[in-house]
C-alpha cells in the first residue's frame, strides 16, 4: 500500500473500503502528503478534499491557505540542521583565547 493516502489507487481505495478499514485508522496508515500543513489532514474531519480522493498531487493544493510549498520546508529544515549544528560545535570546541 501507498504511503500517502492521495497515491491510494482507485482499486487499492475500494479493496481499503471492502476490508475492516475504520476511519480512526487512516492516520495511522497513511502519511498526509508533504506539502500539506492541515493538521490531522488524514482524519474524516480533516481535509475534505484529501479524504474525498480529490487531491491528486500538489497543484491540486496550491490554492489551499494550508499549503506549504515543499521547498519551503526543505529551507527551513537546512535552517535547523545548520543553527544545530553550529550549537553542538559550539559546546565541543572553544574559541582560542589570546595568547600569553
Amino acid at each position: 500500500m501507498p504511503v500517502y493516502f492521495h497515491e491510494l489507487t482507485d482499486a487499492q481505495w475500494e479493496k481499503l473500503k471492502d476490508s475492516d478499514f475504520r476511519w480512526n485508522e487512516a492516520a495511522e496508515r497513511f502519511k498526509q502528503p508533504p506539502w500539506c500543513s492541515y493538521p490531522y489532514a488524514v482524519d474524516p474531519m480533516g481535509c475534505w478534499s484529501l479524504v474525498g480522493r480529490k487531491v491528486t498531487g500538489e497543484d491540486f493544493c496550491k490554492d489551499c491557505d494550508l499549503y506549504q510549498a515543499h521547498n519551503v520546508q526543505i529551507e527551513g529544515l537546512r535552517a535547523f540542521a545548520q543553527s544545530l549544528s553550529n550549537a553542538v560545535l559550539g559546546l565541543h570546541h572553544e574559541k582560542p583565547g589570546p595568547v600569553p
